[in-house]
């Protein structure tokens, strides 16, 4: 029923009423602030009142089947648009000059259909006025003025489209005819009746007597050529143009538009020169075909026209501004397309040629339409929905347009082209003929569609995504960039595949694929590979992941031929791996596989041809070794040929034991030297007996190796920390020393050769500080003190093995000297110890061990200081130092597991030293000296168990020591003492030891 809005009403928006044919109105309450549009559909509508109020700032749209009454008076709106409505004006006509009715609006649109009413007197016989045919035919649409309706200072359209009905809704008409001649020819008839027009000002809408049909006739052609200089109206055509001829513009360098939207002529239209803008909707009526010559524009102006085909000559311009144009037959674009809106192609063929940067418009290509580009940028940079076909014919470039539809893309006649949009949309089809190549560069360029590549199909990209299409054809595909891309389960083609740069990637571990491609090139620094195989053959130069990123064992199979020249990595984490080879294997590639010597399982590379080239195997370590005796795992089987393989690094690490790889026949074989194979007891112990092995240090594994030489080099550092006396407090005799502080540094380095462990390097440097007391006693002295202190070692094992101690230690000692020179040092000490190892694998990852043991120590060192002549002396000595160090017990992260034994070390030293008491000027005391020695390692004899497996662990052996140093007296409560040596030995020399000590006196 009828219906009252009488909400208060703001804003800019639309507001759209319809209500079945009943009466709509605006309430008081409303208001006079809407400044939007007031749309009205299928009701009446009296403006007048509250309603006019309503619609002061706002526009009134009289939409389809609507009718507005305007009230008398003058009724003053923000804007008024005829679409399709009906108005009902009180005004007579001819007579009256201003309607009784009058609507004052701040802008006019009548470009559209609609119906305006006035009155006519009964009977209706005008007095009819001359047709205006003597003037130009684009200003006859307007002449003989008579009632103005709706007063506007900004109108849009002339009226040409707007029924003219009585009061009893007959149309109103008292109609002439006349013919149209243009040189000689009869092109046109015209007639003239009553209409509506915007009039020669262009101020509103008013009842005329005017051109108002040209109907062209057939095979012949209407040329429209406004007078030089006029514009606006006076170059516009609103009368209705049908018909069948044809029609010309010859605009010059200005503009003529056509604006009634029921015009339905089937000629082709000519713009030969100027522009021709569309006023209205449907301006061109049915024209079969626009031609454009050079230097002509056509301005589509934001309304909707259809084409029946386009001839755009080079040089000339189609604007879509905003527009929406339907081209039924295709045609062809040899000039610029430009503007935004919305390019249909119905049927046919459209041939774009060159670029159209400036055309943001988006493209609809329906089922059976065809546009043909010869540049990338023949769409501009719009959507592109193809329900049809995209020809790209000899384009190089980039496709910049986003793709939607599930038509097809044609790429053909040598083209090069990239896709750089966001294509998801596209569920069609893209075709690339065999001398062309399509290159994906984002995730979404091929959308979901078909690809049937019987060209090259690029894959180039910085990130890592899955290719999600059915890829089909003879052609190729190719993978540029750094990323990672993922071929889905559809991919079929069987052309070449070549990866150039990044990864390649296919098949799952639920859905291993077999990869049709027949031929697949690796670059030097790519990766391609997946789960499943190859139909045909592989040229290697980077690396090939065969059961990349699987998490159980695969086989991964070569169809045909592999040339390895790169690296080729077996399966993911889990050995059991195969590598199954059809045909032929050559190069000098490496073989990266995963293997689990304890269980004697790993991956097999399996060769049915024939093997040439020279092979390296990367296996890797394990803290385990093979729980057979015989301790062999197969990694290649093949049928012979003049190939070899080796290991990489030569050897591989299990468990305490180090592997080497031999010739077998035809196979290559895993296994261990004999004399590493634990021997067999006789009689058999019981099961808690562990067997000994006696293997030579060459034989040991980094780690075993690692574990027996930190063993010892503990106890070196351990010795290194007790030393003799002269070495900790300098000359006690020199001045009157009763008791002091004093501190030491010491540096030393040992070298180690081969004995139990491979020879090894131990860098041992560390600082002390100690303070004692001097008890006098009869014709002697006895000095009580204590010290704490620490030491840090750093071990070379060799093969990037390494070892380091940090110590900690405390102790108590007690010096007796006799006034004949007898002296006795003794000394007790505790240490604790914090070790590190760290061995490398030859896989480059770092295997790391760590444990805290504890040590005692005690050293007695006895002599007699013997004076000379003229401060000469010489000083005999003996030492015995005896030390404890608790065996480490660790797992390294690799499982391999570490059991030392302690080790007690029983060292004798005998020698002495010869030196000279110097009195300075100044009375203080300078005591230089030389000395020799030789050390026996009377002890010194423990074991490693390495996974059980007992391993000799020895201190290194005797040796003879020699060096020098000094005493010097700073002041009478000061001094400082120098020691340097040398020694050399039974597999062990020390190239130097410094320790560099300060005393100071109560």
């Amino acid at each position: 029923g009828a219906f009252s809005f009488d909400n208060v009403l703001t804003g800019a928006g639309t507001l759209n009423a319809s209500n079945n044919g009943q009466a709509f109105n605006f309430g008081s309450g409303v208001g006079a602030d809407f400044a939007g549009t007031a749309n009205l559909t299928n009701n009446t509508f009296a403006l007048s009142g509250d309603n006019t109020t309503a619609l002061t700032r706002a526009t009134l749209e009289v939409g389809a089947g609507n009718v507005t009454t305007v009230g008398d008076g003058d009724q003053q709106v923000g804007g008024l648009t005829i679409n399709g409505g009906k108005m009902l004006f009180n005004a007579t006509a001819p007579q009256q000059v201003v309607a009784t009715s009058l609507i004052t609006a701040g802008a006019l649109e009548i470009n559209h259909t609609g119906t305006v009413r006035v009155n006519v007197p009964t009977p209706f016989n005008p007095a009819l006025p001359d047709t205006p045919n003597t003037t130009n035919l684009l200003k006859q649409d307007e002449e003989n003025v008579s009632v103005q309706l709706v007063r506007s200072s900004n109108v849009t359209g002339s009226g040409g489209a707007i029924k003219l009905v009585d009061q009893n809704d007959q149309v109103i008409s008292a109609a002439r005819e006349v013919d149209v001649s243009q040189n000689g020819n009869t092109v046109a008839k015209a007639t003239y009746d009553y209409r509506l027009t915007s009039s020669s000002l262009n101020d509103g809408l008013y009842v005329n007597y005017g051109l108002k049909q040209l109907d062209l006739q057939a095979g012949q052609t209407l040329t429209l050529a406004q007078d030089t200089g006029a514009t606006g109206v006076s170059a516009d055509m609103s009368a209705k143009i049908t018909g069948t001829g044809n029609l010309a513009i010859d605009a010059r360098d200005d503009l003529v538009s056509l604006s009634n939207d029921t015009n339905d002529y089937t000629g082709e239209t000519s713009v030969n020169t100027g522009t021709l803008q569309a006023g209205s909707d449907n301006a061109l009526g049915q024209t079969s075909k626009l031609n454009l010559a050079d230097t002509t524009t056509f301005d589509l102006n934001g309304k909707t026209q259809t084409l029946g085909a386009l001839n755009g000559a080079m040089g000339s311009t189609l604007n879509v501004n905003s527009g929406t144009l339907n081209l039924s037959n295709g045609g062809t674009s040899a000039g610029a397309l430009t503007g935004a809106g919305q390019l249909n192609v119905n049927g046919g063929t459209l041939d774009v040629q060159g670029a159209n940067s400036g055309l943001s418009a988006a493209t609809a290509i329906a089922n059976g339409a065809n546009a043909t580009l010869n540049n990338a940028a023949g769409l501009g940079n719009g959507t592109i929905a193809d329900e049809g076909s995209l020809t790209l014919d000899g384009v190089i470039g980039t496709l910049q347009n986003k793709l939607t539809g599930t038509g097809q893309v044609l790429v053909q006649n040598v083209s090069d082209l990239k896709l750089d949009a966001d294509n998801s949309g596209f569920n069609g089809e893209f075709a690339i003929d065999t001398n062309s190549s399509l290159t994906a560069l984002v995730q979404g360029s091929l959308g979901n569609a078909h690809v049937q590549n019987d060209g090259n199909l690029v894959l180039d990209t910085a990130t890592n995504w899955q290719l999600v299409n059915i890829v089909q054809g003879a052609g190729n595909l190719t993978k540029n960039g750094v990323g990672s891309v993922t071929l889905g389960s559809d991919v079929a083609y069987t052309g070449t595949t070549q990866v150039n740069n990044g990864t390649l990637l296919f098949g799952s571990d639920a859905s291993p694929m077999t990869l049709a491609s027949q031929q697949v090139n690796i670059a030097s620094g790519a990766q391609f590979g997946g789960i499943g195989g190859v139909a045909g053959s592989i040229d290697n130069a980077g690396t090939l992941l065969a059961g990349a990123n699987s998490t159980v064992a695969q086989t991964f199979t070569v169809g045909g031929n592999l040339n390895n020249n790169g690296r080729v990595t077996l399966g993911g984490s889990t050995a059991g791996n195969t590598l199954d080879i059809k045909g032929d294997l050559s190069g000098n590639g490496q073989f990266a596989m995963n293997t689990q010597i304890g269980a004697l399982s790993g991956d097999l590379i399996k060769v049915g041809g024939d093997t040439s080239g020279q092979h390296q195997l990367l296996v890797a370590d394990s803290g385990r070794e093979p729980v057979s005796a015989d301790g062999k795992l197969t990694l290649v089987e093949t049928h012979g040929g003049s190939g070899s393989f080796n290991l990489a690094g030569g050897y591989v690490d299990a468990g305490a034991f180090r592997y080497t790889l031999n010739q077998e026949g035809a196979n290559w074989v895993l296994s261990t030297p004999s004399a590493q194979v634990p021997p067999t007891p006789d009689p058999t112990p019981a099961p808690t007996s562990t067997p000994t092995a006696a293997p030579k240090p060459a034989d040991l594994s980094k780690g075993a190796n690692a574990a027996v030489a930190a063993q010892t080099a503990s106890a070196s550092l351990w010795n290194a920390q007790m030393n003799a006396l002269v070495k900790r407090l300098g000359e006690l005799r020199m001045g009157k020393d009763e008791g002091g502080i004093w501190t030491r540094a010491i540096g030393k380095r040992f070298e180690v050769s081969e004995n139990s462990s491979r020879a090894y390097d131990q860098n041992i440097n560390g600082m002390e500080i100690g303070a004692d007391k001097a008890i006098m006693l009869d014709g002697a002295k006895l000095y009580l003190g204590g010290m704490v202190g620490s030491a840090h070692s750093n071990a070379n094992f060799g093969e990037g093995a390494t070892g380091e101690v940090d110590s900690k230690f405390g102790g108590l000692y007690a010096t007796y000297l006799h006034d004949s020179g007898v002296y006795v040092d003794t000394v007790t000490k505790y240490s604790r110890f914090d070790n590190k190892v760290k061995t490398p694998t030859n896989s480059g990852k770092q295997v790391k061990g760590s444990y805290n043991t504890n040590g005692v120590g005690v050293d007695v060192e006895v002599g007699k200081h013997i004076e000379l002549k003229d401060g000469w002396f010489v000083e005999p000595q003996l030492e015995i130092t005896a030390t404890k160090t608790e065996g480490g017990r660790y797992t390294a992260s690799n499982g391999l597991k570490v059991k030392a034994d302690d080790l007690d070390s029983l060292q004798s030293r005998m020698g002495g030293l010869v030196g000279r008491s110097i009195v300075m000027d100044n009375g203080m005391k300078v005591q230089p000296y030389v000395k020799a020695s030789y050390v026996t390692e009377h002890g010194g004899d423990s074991s490693v168990k390495v996974n059980g497996i007992k391993l000799e662990a020895k201190l290194p052996g005797n040796r003879t020591e020699v060096g020098l140093g000094g005493v010097m007296q700073l002041t009478e409560n000061s001094k400082i003492s120098v020691d340097a040596e040398y020694a050399k030995g039974s597999g062990i020399e020390q190239p130097f030891g410094v320790t560099l000590g300060y005393r100071y006196l109560w």
